[in-house]
């Protein structure tokens, strides 16, 4: 093979003892470790039927088998929660008056941002499966369920 050899990944990064190296891993949480109690609080800037929704989601999540809502989701379900009252409000009224163009735009951008959020929070499919892999390749196993039980004997 002709050309200069590709420098090694230790010499890019600069060399770091073991030492360091074991002490920074031992530093970090690993996957699924909890770090803390989880806030399940309703947020004082939800009123009336954004509260209901943020409720109906909170509930969600914790019968979800591999809980995905963590405090950093907090402002993307505060958005969720916002989203999906206007966007309710919206197709009633677009239901009574379609021919509203004004309405017909929030219902669309509206239903465009839930799309978005609902995947920022895991809740379609596609992205609990991408998570679920991301999982598998960190050597991350869910918990056993009765199926599993059943196969092993």
């Amino acid at each position: 093979m002709a050309g200069r050899r590709p420098k090694a990944v230790e010499d890019i990064k600069g060399n770091r003892s073991v030492d360091e190296l074991t002490a920074r891993k031992q530093s970090q949480p690993t996957t699924g470790e909890a770090i803390g109690a989880v806030d399940y609080s309703v947020p004082p800037s939800l009123e009336g039927d954004e509260i209901a929704k943020w409720n109906e989601m909170i509930a969600l999540f914790k019968r979800m088998r591999n809980c995905t809502y963590d405090d950093v989701d907090k402002d993307t379900l505060i958005n969720y929660c916002k989203s999906w009252v206007r966007f309710i409000k919206a197709d009633r009224h677009y239901q009574a008056n379609p021919t509203d163009k004004d309405n017909y735009k929030v219902l669309m951008d509206n239903a465009k941002l839930l799309a978005k959020l609902k995947s920022d929070l895991m809740l379609d499919p596609f992205s609990r499966i991408k998570a679920g892999n991301l999982l598998f390749q960190n050597g991350h196993r869910p918990d056993k369920d009765k199926v599993d039980d059943f196969l092993e004997g």
